[in-house]
């Protein structure tokens, strides 16, 4: 009988012992460095296209856990991570178009990252002069 309930005691303590919970692997971690790149903007009404290079760091944000931020140019963007993909906070910004005039961009995007290449293609709107002029973007970047 002693021996009956040693083993079925054993038995039960290596069944619990190999269920352990796997550690989840923080999927952020695949962003996180420096990249370069360039980006395209285009705003058909306007027959505007552009082309320019740019950088950013990707960091891990500390105060949320599904968060990364991005940071290009100075300014710091948040995106959300699900998988190989982040999707960006909305992001807007204002500015003087050098002639006294104000013009404000609202931004949404998000980014997939495949070995060391990250695709990004969103959309915007321009506000300016009273009218709406809405655009895309896209961009290249490989990890440095």
């Amino acid at each position: 009988m002693k021996k009956s309930l040693f083993i079925a005691a054993l038995a039960i303590m290596t069944v619990l012992s190999s269920c352990k919970k796997d550690e989840e692997v923080d999927q952020r971690n695949a962003f996180i460095g420096t990249w370069a790149g360039s980006q395209t903007t285009l705003i058909p009404s306007l027959d505007m296209t552009d082309v320019t290079d740019y950088n950013q760091s990707i960091t891990l944000s500390s105060e949320d856990v599904k968060k990364i931020l991005i940071t290009s140019g100075g300014e710091i963007q948040k995106a959300s991570v699900s998988g190989s993909t982040y999707t960006y906070d909305k992001y807007s910004y204002t500015t003087d178009d050098g002639a006294g005039n104000t013009m404000s961009i609202e931004m949404l995007g998000s980014g997939t990252i495949s070995g060391n290449k990250i695709i990004e293609t969103g959309t915007l709107k321009l506000y300016y002069l009273g009218a709406t002029y809405p655009g895309t973007w896209s961009g290249s970047l490989t990890k440095q």
